[in-house]
């Protein structure tokens, strides 16, 4: 791993674990482990710890005066400063611990399944973290779906993915598909609504050109 100045801020190694079963000609079942494995880090690592480990938060109080005076009313000033007053109290007194430490990589379990009837592909699964390392986080689970229309050369795309720590994906597609040749377009949006999550995040992907041998 690449510190942010010159020089390697970590070393460490990682792996992929799977496995296809066919149960039958039109019916897959597939599992994998990702991201098996740890980093050292050495440059400029330190682990901080507060020295407080007790916070005990008893409200904001609001002193008019200095309200009035200081921060000629306004409210959310005030109560921003208050709030990183707080912080300031609860990190104020630290241990600092600068030798090298060990993470791990966010380890998941995903399990599968694809059935494939030729003009229809559907697939689903589900995606658990195994640890709390790297921001993964175990429960609850990530949920997805999808499917294919092949109509000809014409492949028709649409998935969805929920549950998990992020908001609910939808994501659809068309290609074109001859053999030799193929060509993909895609879009996902994460709904902004109050039922689907928030984040209101659009992406396109485009593939110009898969030429086979």
């Amino acid at each position: 791993v690449i510190g942010g100045s010159s020089g390697i801020a970590g070393i460490g190694g990682g792996m992929d674990l799977g496995a296809t079963y066919t149960v039958r000609p039109d019916l897959h079942v597939s599992a994998s482990i990702t991201d098996l494995g740890r980093i050292k880090w050495t440059q400029d690592a330190q682990t901080v710890t507060p020295s407080n480990n007790v916070f005990r938060f008893e409200g904001v109080s609001l002193d008019s005066d200095q309200l009035s005076e200081e921060y000629d009313g306004d409210t959310g000033q005030y109560i921003e400063d208050q709030i990183d007053s707080l912080a300031r109290d609860a990190y104020e007194g630290v241990e600092r611990d600068r030798s090298s430490f060990t993470t791990g990589l966010p380890t998941t379990l995903h399990v599968g399944s694809t059935w494939d009837r030729g003009i229809v592909t559907l697939n689903g699964g589900v995606s658990v973290g195994l640890n709390e390392d790297a921001g993964s986080v175990p429960d609850p689970a990530a949920v997805h779906v999808g499917g294919t229309l092949n109509l000809g050369p014409f492949p028709i795309r649409a998935g969805a993915r929920f549950s998990g720590t992020q908001a609910v994906a939808l994501s659809g597609g068309v290609g074109l598909d001859v053999g030799f040749y193929r060509f993909d377009v895609g879009a996902s949006i994460t709904p902004n609504t109050s039922t689907l999550g928030s984040g209101a995040r659009y992406a396109v992907s485009l593939s110009l050109a898969t030429i086979r041998f």
